[in-house]
């Protein structure tokens, strides 16, 4: 049935087609691979934490603000390698079956002038609603996937970010700053 519809589809529509395939398949590449780097992650992600002795080694509070930092900055930058060939197809790919419709749409109409039969309309009109369906059947499950994976992201990241606070409040010079330091007023006492 689909041989019918691309029984007279031209370069362009099966350039589209190709396209639309790769996108998906790198989508989903890149969704499993960053779902299952995500979940070794969190196995490790005691690994990543800095041991209580090298935060109170920091001298000032600067420095452990700043240590603290950077490794939320490390973990953010792992979490999100990989969301971009997501988002991109996910984005993309609607668009990119709707100009397979249109191009399909602007050939069954040149067709009606040139005084083609129904059968010959019926094709390409049915090639337009694949391609629309086509782009609608990649970019779904390629937004399911990336709002999947910023969930999953998100737990992790919650997760080492309150164990990182919980290790830099256990931190002696962190706990003198604490005390020191006026929750309402934000100054010292």
């Amino acid at each position: 049935m689909i041989q019918e519809y691309f029984a007279a589809a031209d370069a362009v529509i099966y350039a589209l087609f190709a396209l639309l395939i790769v996108l998906s398949v790198m989508s989903w590449s890149a969704g499993v691979l960053r779902i299952v780097s995500t979940r070794r992650i969190s196995r490790e992600i005691s690994g990543l934490l800095p041991s209580a002795k090298s935060l109170s080694q920091c001298a000032g509070d600067w420095q452990r603000s700043a240590k603290l930092e950077e490794l939320q900055t490390q973990l953010q930058s792992k979490l999100g390698s990989g969301l971009g060939v997501i988002a991109v197809t996910a984005s993309t790919a609607p668009f990119i079956g709707l100009l397979g419709t249109v191009w399909s749409i602007v050939k069954a109409l040149g067709s009606v002038g040139g005084g083609a039969g129904l059968s010959a309309i019926s094709a390409q009109i049915g090639e337009a609603l694949i391609m629309t369906a086509l782009g609608l059947l990649v970019a779904i499950p390629a937004v399911m996937l990336y709002n999947a994976c910023v969930q999953i992201n998100r737990k992790v990241f919650a997760e080492f970010r309150a164990r990182l606070l919980a290790l830099a409040s256990q931190s002696p010079a962190f706990e003198s700053s604490a005390q020191t330091i006026d929750p309402a007023s934000g100054s010292a006492p």
